[in-house]
This record gives C-alpha cells, sequence and structure tokens, in this order.
C-alpha cells in the first residue's frame, strides 16, 4: 500500500534494522491493509496522523524514543516485534540477555490477540524479557515446555498500549515458508515415514519445522495439519485491528478474494511420463468435475492434440521442470529451465508459461530458482510441497499465495508461489506402479481443506495423470473437489490465482479519514471485496462513489468488519461509511 494520509504505520530506518525485517510490509501488503513506511526523518509528521505503529526491533534514537513515549501516552498504539528497540517502559518489560528459537504458548485463551491458536506457535530469535506490568497473553517456552520469558503481551500506558511480541513474526513467517538453504540432503522423520534422504535434492530438505512436533497422527502417516506460519500472521493482523479498535479507528482493507470468498482451491497435474491416454482420461474426469485445472508439462511432453484439448476445455498448460537425471536437458541449470520452457511454449502453441512446478519437487539453494523464473518469465511457481507420505499438508507453514523476498537484502522476487499441500489422495501399495510409501491417504484431505478456510488461503491438491487408473483416485479426487466446494471454495486455476493476486496488489488507499478513503485502482477489479473494521461503532451505512452498497457484517481473524462488494474500474474510487453507536 502507498502513503496518503495513514492510519497504520511501519517503522523501518535504513542501516540499523535488519533487511529481513522488511518482509512486515509483505504480510501487510497481501493482507490489503492501508499503512505507511516511516523513518526517522518521517516520523515527526507521520506520528500526527498514525493511530498504530509496528516498530521491527532496532536501534531508536533518543529523540524518537521520545516522539514514540508521546504517541503511545497520548493515545496510539505501538506494535514490537522482536524486541523494544529499547523501550521497555513503553511495553511494560524488561529486556534480558539472549535469543531463542522457542514457542509462544497462550497463557490468556480468551484475548482477541491468541485466542483460538493452535499450532505450535514455533518462532526463532526470540528476546528474553520478563513482564514488568504488561499483562502476558502468551509465554516463551522451550521445547519441554518450560517458560523463559513473555511472548506476547499488552501494556496501557496513560491513554495508549504497548504490543510486544518476542518474534519478529513475519521474519518468521518468511523462514518458514523459504525453508533453509538445500545443499544435501535433510534428516528423515523418525518414525520412517519421511525418508527424505535418498539422495534427490528437493524442496523439502530445507523444511525448518518438526517431524515429531509439528506433525499430528494420521490415519496412516503423521501430516502437517497446523499452519504454524498463518497463526503468527493471525497475531501480527490482530494486533493492528486491536489497536485501529482501540483508536477507535475504522480500517478500511481489501479482502484477500474476490465476492466476499473466504478461501479458495486449485488443482494442478503433473505430466510424469507422459502417457497420452492416461492424461485424456484425466482430462474427461475434470470435465465430469466441471473443474478447471493446472496441467504442469514434463518434458518432451505430449502431443499438441492433449494441449489443444486442455486449452479447449478451460484448463491450462503449465510447465513442469524436470531437473532430476542430471543429464542434458534436464539438469538444475537455469539453460535447461529456460530450454524446456522454450520448447513447452512452442510445442503447445503458448504466448507465455504462467506457471511451473519442479518434477519431485527438485530444488538447490535458497533463492537461485526465483532468480531463474523471473528470468524466464515465469510469474508463479507451486514446488513447495511433499514429495513422501509423511510430510503432508503445511509443512512450509502457511496457505497463502506469497513473494519470496532475501532476508539478507530486503530483496522482493517477482514470482508468486503457491504451497502444495499433498499428491493424489490414495495410497495402494497393491499397485505396482505406485511406490511403496509415496501418497497419503485420503482421510486428511478435509482437515486440509478445513484449515486452509480458517486461514483464508488456498488449498492445493496434486493428482497425476500416471496414476488416473489407479483404485481409489478418482474418487479422492471427485471428493475433494466436491468438500471445497460444499465449503464455498471455488477451484481456481494458477492463472486466476496470479491474475487477482496481482491485481488486487494494484489497489491502493490514498487518504483515509474517520469515515471515508481514497481506493485508487491500478487495473479493473471485478467483484472486490472491501471491508471496513469500525472503531468503536457500528457503520449504519457504506457508499461507493457516492452510490450506496450493499453493506453485510462478517467476521474476519476473531474482528468484526462491514464488508461491500463492487467491481472497481481502473481510476480513484471514493469509500464512504457513516458511524454511528
Amino acid at each position: 500500500m502507498h502513503p496518503g494520509v495513514q492510519p497504520v504505520g511501519v517503522y523501518l530506518q535504513e542501516g540499523s534494522c535488519a533487511p529481513r525485517s522488511a518482509y512486515v510490509l509483505e504480510v501487510l501488503a497481501h493482507a490489503g491493509i492501508p499503512f505507511t513506511r516511516v523513518d526517522a526523518a518521517t516520523l515527526p509528521e507521520a506520528l500526527a496522523t498514525l493511530h498504530v505503529l509496528i516498530l521491527p526491533h532496532h536501534d531508536v534514537a533518543t529523540p524518537e524514543m521520545g516522539r514514540l513515549y508521546g504517541f503511545v501516552t497520548g493515545g496510539g498504539v505501538l506494535i514490537g516485534l522482536g524486541g523494544t528497540s529499547g523501550l521497555d517502559d513503553l511495553f511494560g518489560v524488561r529486556v534480558q540477555t539472549g535469543t531463542h528459537e522457542a514457542f509462544l504458548r497462550v497463557a490468556q485463551p480468551d484475548h482477541p490477540l491468541v485466542t483460538g491458536l493452535h499450532s505450535s506457535l514455533r518462532v526463532w530469535d526470540a528476546v528474553t524479557a520478563r513482564a514488568a506490568g504488561a499483562s502476558v497473553l502468551a509465554n516463551l517456552s522451550d521445547e519441554a515446555g518450560k517458560r523463559i520469558g513473555v511472548g506476547v503481551s499488552v501494556y496501557r500506558l496513560q491513554k495508549g498500549v504497548g504490543v510486544f511480541c518476542a518474534a519478529d513474526l513475519p521474519w518468521c513467517i518468511l523462514h518458514m515458508l523459504l525453508g533453509t538453504p538445500v545443499h544435501r540432503d535433510g534428516a528423515p522423520a523418525p518414525d520412517g515415514t519421511a525418508d527424505i534422504d535418498e539422495g534427490i535434492l528437493k524442496c523439502d530438505d530445507g523444511v525448518v519445522l518438526d517431524w515429531e512436533i509439528e506433525r499430528t497422527a494420521g490415519t496412516e502417516a503423521p501430516f502437517f495439519y497446523e499452519a504454524v506460519g498463518d497463526e503468527l500472521r493471525a497475531i501480527l493482523l490482530r494486533s493492528v485491528f486491536f489497536g485501529a479498535l482501540h483508536t477507535r479507528t475504522s480500517l478500511p482493507l481489501l479482502w484477500y478474494w474476490p465476492s466476499d470468498l473466504e478461501a479458495v482451491a486449485h488443482l494442478s497435474h503433473d505430466s510424469d511420463n507422459n502417457i497420452l491416454d492416461r492424461a485424456f482420461q484425466l482430462l474427461e474426469n475434470t470435465r465430469a468435475l466441471d473443474v478447471h485445472s493446472t496441467w504442469c508439462i514434463q518434458y518432451p511432453g505430449y502431443p499438441r492434440e492433449l494441449y489443444d484439448a486442455v486449452r479447449e476445455y478451460g484448463s491450462e498448460v503449465c510447465l513442469h521442470f524436470d531437473a532430476l537425471s542430471g543429464q542434458e536437458p534436464t539438469r538444475w541449470r537455469y539453460d535447461d529451465l529456460a530450454f524446456q520452457a522454450e520448447y513447452l511454449r512452442r510445442e503447445a502453441g503458448l504466448d507465455v508459461i504462467v506457471s511451473n512446478k519442479n518434477h519431485y519437487t527438485r530444488w538447490e539453494g535458497h533463492l537461485e530458482f526465483y532468480r531463474w523464473l523471473e528470468k524466464v518469465g515465469i510469474a508463479l511457481d507451486q514446488s513447495k510441497g511433499p514429495s513422501k507420505r509423511g510430510n503432508t499438508g503445511h509443512l512450509f507453514g502457511s496457505t497463502h499465495p506469497w513473494f519470496p523476498m532475501d532476508p539478507s537484502q530486503g530483496r522482493f522476487y517477482d514470482v508468486l508461489e503457491v504451497n502444495l499441500l499433498t499428491q493424489d489422495m490414495v495410497h495402494t501399495i497393491s499397485d505396482p506402479e505406485a511406490p511403496v510409501g509415496l501418497f497419503p491417504p485420503y482421510a486428511i484431505a478435509e482437515p486440509l481443506v478445513d484449515r486452509v478456510k480458517r486461514h483464508y488461503g488456498v488449498a492445493h491438491f496434486l493428482f497425476h495423470p500416471q496414476h488416473v487408473y489407479r483404485p481409489g483416485v478418482p474418487t479422492a479426487m471427485a471428493d475433494v473437489v466436491a468438500y471445497a466446494r460444499d465449503q464455498a471454495m471455488p477451484w481456481w486455476t494458477a492463472q486466476e490465482i496470479n491474475a487477482w493476486e496481482r491485481g488486487r496488489r494494484q489497489l491502493t488507499f490514498g487518504d483515509v479519514g474517520p469515515a471515508d478513503a481514497t481506493v485508487r485502482v491500478g487495473a479493473d477489479l471485478p467483484e472486490a471485496t472491501l471491508m471496513v473494521l469500525q472503531g468503536g461503532t457500528q457503520a449504519h451505512g457504506i457508499s461507493v462513489d457516492g452510490r450506496p452498497a450493499s453493506g453485510r457484517s462478517v467476521e474476519r481473524y476473531g474482528f468484526r468488519f462491514q464488508a461491500v462488494t463492487e467491481t472497481l474500474t481502473a481510476g480513484d474510487h471514493a469509500l464512504c461509511w457513516r458511524n454511528g453507536a
């Protein structure tokens, strides 16, 4: 979001703030919240209009400390991430030495900042602090559950509030999403359900969540049921909404999805072995389900007739980059990616290739592949997912589409990532073509869809044409398609997800007042859902460009919003609402 007169600010001082702290900008931008970035030079002017200020930990100079003290005591809300920046008195805590990989353990389950959280709430580089007047909402604990400090707290100081988080929550989310650099096999699951140390480098070799702590028992193998990163995201966003309510700020935002949808689903197919009759059978199965999907094609692919049939039906042809064999042109090299992409584009008659998923979820290094995708012009990747039956689910912590960032430089990559939940959904060891131990049972599908809806994300399921005749697989696909629809989650292609997320990022808020806001739209945005968090009051009406709109009350992240859905054309629009007791 770009600055006008905004109620929410982020204090990031160049040179004294770790580059990784900039990921808070991505979390807020994706959430559709209007905010402005401030530094020491712009802080005095910004504080005149800000109601809520987010402060990732860094060294704050003495003059700025005084200004922030006045901001809080005068009624503002300050949210400290990963420390207090030397402002212990504003947060009601006393920071001690040492940082930890630890867990947040909810202490006040009825408080709106932490209610309803179910995951481990694992965090990294959390500071140790003891309470000095603050109300502790979550403790910071070690793996054994021993309390080592304050995890999340609130402190009322005169008219204002300090919200303290021991960890930089957005950076913890990014750490889960990126994982560690992949240069060797990861450690396998102790119970033998995920032998990822098979000599093939891939995404799940870099997972930072724990086999024993973060997985939940399944019918056949444990799986990553809870989206840890999305629960950390919820704490941050709830802190902003809590701050807006405290300051009686009617905060507008653009919802994640159009038409007030809570979540969407995505179906993809990896063309392993490129068996033509099986591909046509899977296409018929999707046609019978009336679902459009994303076909990821592995080199050398299918005859043109399959591509034409897929596109004629309304599904899309994308890339399944193969770097498994190590032989030209299927090596882990940019040149081979570029070759395979151009080959598919030419053979399938495509203008562009929108999306890619790596064969066997191959991965090496850390961020190099995102640079390759930028260079070759592929806008969306969907490689971040499981390769074994025991690491299905939210192994990268989040259900949301996300833009990667280099935590050492603060550099964002222009590639949207959509994480993968699981593959094929049926494990049938009697089938001689089924790799033993690879696929999870269908029983985890509905719980995963439920968790995605809870966190407002994307439920991404993969079904291979190669397994279309395996017993149970067609039924599993039909059942998960039907179940997501029953949850009011439409099935979108990668192109639809990419177009929507990039399109909504072109909507920004100009000046935000007590009862109105300027909405600037870069490109037409059909059925956009705008929401207004009512600052201690109730809305009597919402209008767009002077026309009364049909507003409705919805709950998101445990807070009540007034929502309106409108098709917004490119240009400036006026959003207005009336406040009343």
